[in-house]
């Protein structure tokens, strides 16, 4: 967590990277991390019902951004 008080007409500018493997899921039955195509949209907001800006990301096609080889 990152928390930061601001003053005044103070502003500050976040700059968030996401990344494929962080949309990914797990797909135990391929042993890989898997990103289903569709649409996905992400919010910022104070708390989960104020959302202040938002924004949609595309993915055209399926996505295996890392393979389990070792079995367990």
């Amino acid at each position: 967590a990152c928390e930061a008080s601001l003053h005044g007409l103070a502003k500050e500018t976040l700059q968030l990277t996401l990344g494929m493997a962080d949309l990914a899921w797990f797909d135990d039955t391929r042993m890989a991390w898997v990103v289903t195509p569709g649409t996905y949209k992400i919010e910022i907001g104070s708390n989960a019902e104020t959302v202040i800006t938002s924004t949609e990301y595309k993915i055209g096609k399926e996505i295996i951004t890392e393979k389990n080889l070792t079995v367990l």
